[in-house]
């Protein structure tokens, strides 16, 4: 076998099997907020109030189908709810409520993707640290393991990112990505001049 092709097949091994590592420590320790315990007995995500076709409100009869007022709508918009509808034994409404439930799980795993992503960040970091400073030893196997060590670490960075990415606020995004980049550039350029 080509000496070059074992080893990039070793430190490609390496680098899956750190970020394997990184993010099942990750999900050892944290627990991922579960949509059943923020909105019990609910199907899933539920939708913003629409008014029924004329066909429903005949069926269940005009005079008893109450619609929520605007203020009422407007409340609810307030709290960051949704205006959800109780029915009675005939499946026609007889009520509406402001259902807060879905901010609540929004909230809670936006934190948890948040530490996710920082502490995906550290073994980043961990892991980059390592590959450069592993060369320091000499030998084939710190030539091996560097290198997975610092691709792992990318890996582990750039899926950490992915997952923070959607519930990141807009400004810290680019700043993010700016980091990320200088991280990658720095990379490059220690790797061309290690070679030199």
């Amino acid at each position: 076998m080509n000496p070059n092709i074992k080893k990039y097949t070793m430190f490609i091994a390496v680098a899956i099997i750190f970020s394997i590592f990184a993010f099942s420590f990750i999900y050892a320790v944290l627990e991922e907020p579960e949509y059943n315990d923020y909105c019990m007995n609910q199907a899933g995500p539920r939708y913003a109030y629409t008014e029924p076709s004329k066909e429903y409100g005949s069926m269940c009869g005009n005079d008893t189908y109450a619609y929520p007022t605007e203020v009422e709508q407007k409340t609810c918009n307030d709290q960051d709810g949704q205006m959800q509808r109780k029915t009675d034994a005939q499946g026609c409404p007889a009520e509406y409520y402001c259902e807060t439930c879905q901010k609540g799980y929004d909230d809670a795993n936006s934190e948890y993707k948040l530490w996710v992503f920082l502490i995906a960040c550290l073994f980043a970091i961990l892991a980059i640290v390592l590959g450069i400073t592993t060369p320091l030893v000499k030998g084939e196997f710190a030539e091996i393991i560097g290198p997975g060590f610092i691709i792992g670490g990318l890996i582990t960075l750039f899926i950490g990112t992915a997952m923070y990415f959607d519930a990141m606020n807009r400004v810290i995004r680019p700043i993010v990505m700016f980091i990320e980049l200088v991280i990658v550039l720095y990379l490059i350029y220690w790797a061309v001049k290690k070679k030199k």
